[in-house]
């Protein structure tokens, strides 16, 4: 049985569970190739970077190796292959 209730446990919880909520809306209908496509997963990307540093501040683990990893830094890296030429082409079709 629960006896205690630990509300700094259960914001972490639910911090994740509506970013992917919102994930799912974002890129819900996202199988053709317009234009609004691109945008919704550049916003995807930056939901996701934000998300993390907002999660590492709950924590309270603001070190640089915290914020120096793969969720910090694949998600600039493909928000910058999107806005290249070529994938606007591709989306523009």
């Amino acid at each position: 049985m629960i006896t205690a209730f630990r509300v700094p446990l259960l914001l972490p919880i639910l911090a994740v569970a509506s970013i992917t909520a919102l994930k799912y809306w974002v890129l819900s209908g996202s199988l053709s190739r317009r234009l609004f496509v691109l945008w919704r997963a550049i916003a995807v990307e930056v939901i996701t970077v934000v998300m993390h540093l907002a999660l590492t501040l709950l924590e309270g683990d603001l070190r640089w190796i915290k914020l120096v990893d793969l969720n910090t830094l694949l998600p600039p890296a493909v928000v910058t292959l999107l806005l290249t030429p070529a994938a606007a082409r591709w989306f523009n079709r």
